[in-house]
């Protein structure tokens, strides 16, 4: 019998898809892996398996709250976000916060990403090369955006910087930093829904206020929760995307003179480097089986622990020939970066957008732009939800 692989596996480098995923695509699409927790679960990896866990309603993110349920990173405790509920409850919380990322909200943010970007890359502009890229770009572009969305005030971005940077650990030892963590969130997300019910705004939390206080919508918890959740989502993946974007740009210098030259062509590249991307370690969402679920060749049994690995099924050879490929002009590219299904990503519209802003603003206002050092200087942090350089100095 083989032995049970360790799961995330080592990815060498920020654009690097490790090699186990192409060889259980082709052997055993739905494997048994062990978690840095210690617990183990079935990591499935071909596009049709992957794409079923997405959309099958018996794969939960609810039962991850059970006790005893199987975790692959310390989590969150009891939990009440819409990113961990099912059925009913999913809806109902989604809905109280899809009106703040339909079409047309966020089209009304657009001005403002793009005024944002600019004017960040004039402070890079004055201030010189060398520049952090991360920290001077691709961290408070978003950051700066979500937090305004929810109704975050300025001075406290920094202060859930240092609480979301202790929060997304995936360390076996992290647990109690997590929970340490958790609380400070907590506190934090009860004394900002206070000040708002003195002095509301034209924000998403004030409208998540009046939702608890006047319509009984949703609970306290799941008031705090859909805060920290927005913030999050809204942040971190969308950070590294930018990052790791415009590292494999910078591989290919022909391909950013094109970009400029044609920026009809963004919206596809845009595509084609979320599918090609690594941003989360393992690039998963762990579920719970809530029955026996035939999957492959394989029965899950209930309560087992299931990964949809999404990277591996966006190099998945026969649904994108090429698949190793970096295409800008791939059509189709149904990839699944943003999942599939009830659970599809209600901040899709807005990370496209404002991925698209932020590479036509780099490109754009810096027409020599290139990497300030070795690529293998790079220092990657892996011990983070996010897989990303920790800092991408950068010339011009």
């Amino acid at each position: 019998m083989r032995k049970e692989l360790q799961f995330p596996f080592s990815p060498g480098s920020p654009l690097t898809v490790p090699p186990e995923f192409s060889e259980l695509r082709a052997a055993s699409p739905v494997t048994r892996v062990i978690f840095p927790t210690g617990h183990s679960g079935w990591l499935v990896s071909t596009y049709e398996c992957v794409q079923k866990v997405l959309t099958d309603r018996r794969f939960s993110r609810a039962a991850i709250n059970r006790p005893g349920a199987p975790v692959m990173r310390p989590i969150i405790p009891d939990s009440q976000s819409v990113l961990k509920k099912d059925g009913a409850d999913h809806v109902r919380l989604r809905k109280l916060l899809a009106p703040a990322f339909c079409a047309s909200a966020v089209q009304g943010l657009r001005a403002k990403m793009t005024v944002t970007a600019e004017s960040l890359l004039d402070d890079m502009t004055a201030a010189g090369p060398p520049a952090d890229l991360v920290a001077a770009f691709a961290h408070p572009l978003p950051r700066s955006l979500i937090f305004d969305v929810l109704g975050v005030p300025q001075d406290d971005h920094h202060l859930l910087e240092e609480v979301f940077s202790r929060l997304l650990s995936v360390s076996p030892d992290s647990a109690e930093e997590i929970k340490e963590a958790r609380g400070d969130l907590d506190t934090y997300m009860t004394e900002l829904i206070e000040t708002k019910r003195t002095a509301p705004g034209d924000d998403l939390l004030s409208r998540l206020i009046s939702a608890h206080d006047n319509e009984g919508r949703l609970s306290t918890q799941e008031l705090k929760d859909a805060g920290w959740s927005v913030l999050l989502a809204g942040r971190g993946p969308l950070t590294f995307s930018i990052v790791n974007s415009i590292l494999r740009l910078l591989r290919q210098p022909e391909l950013m003179e094109l970009l400029r030259s044609q920026p009809d062509l963004l919206p596809g590249a845009v595509e084609e480097l979320l599918r090609m991307n690594p941003v989360a370690v393992g690039n998963a969402v762990l579920r719970i089986a809530l029955e026996d679920v035939e999957l492959g060749e394989v029965t899950i049994r209930a309560g087992e622990a299931v990964i949809p690995a999404i990277l591996s099924a966006n190099r998945d050879e026969t649904v994108f020939p090429d698949a190793d490929t970096f295409d800008i002009r791939r059509s189709p590219n149904p990839h699944l970066a943003f999942s599939k299904g009830y659970r599809y990503c209600l901040g899709a519209r807005l990370a496209r957008l404002q991925l698209q802003i932020a590479l036509k603003a780099l490109l754009t206002h810096f027409p020599n732009l290139a990497l300030a050092c070795a690529e293998s200087e790079l220092t990657i942090r892996n011990d983070r939800v996010f897989l990303a350089p920790a800092k991408l100095p950068v010339t011009w």
